[in-house]
């Protein structure tokens, strides 16, 4: 009985989702290696699906930030040596993925890509507590929307 209520729900939610027209979204492999992002410099705008793609030997997240306007890719790494990544969003908020040394994440993430803008990737997972974080070891990086 529980599944005669549920069918005509999302029969009824796919009809009002098509009503609004279909949305082209492009995916986009965010490679980590031991210890960089592989990233294309410049992004298109529009709703992007992120793929993240662990190449590496050890595990690795993204953490992926939108930068607020007016902050530069140099004033952005420049300040995170004493600012949180977060204080430098869009928002205050990022979006987290992760996955095992040689895995790719099942998950994506879903961003709707603004032209000019800046975005934020960097791990700061560690190897063991007296390692410095990914991030200092190189993996962060700013790629830029076209």
């Amino acid at each position: 009985m529980a599944l005669y209520h549920v069918v005509p729900s999302v029969v009824f939610l796919l009809a009002i989702t098509g009503c609004r027209g279909w949305t082209e979204t492009s995916e986009i492999e965010i490679v980590a290696t031991d210890y960089a992002f592989q990233v294309p410099p410049k992004i298109k705008p529009g709703l992007v699906a992120f793929r993240f793609v662990n190449r590496g030997t050890v595990p690795h997240e993204v953490q992926f930030y939108h930068l607020r306007p007016h902050i530069s890719r140099d004033s952005a790494l420049r300040r995170l040596t004493t600012d949180l990544p977060d204080s430098l969003a869009v928002d205050g908020a990022g979006s987290v993925l992760w996955a095992p040394a040689g895995v790719t994440a099942h998950e994506r993430l879903l961003v709707d890509v603004r032209a000019g803008d800046l975005y934020l990737l960097m791990c700061q997972f560690q190897n063991a507590d007296s390692l410095p974080p990914h991030s200092k070891l190189g993996m962060i990086t700013v790629f830029e929307s076209e």
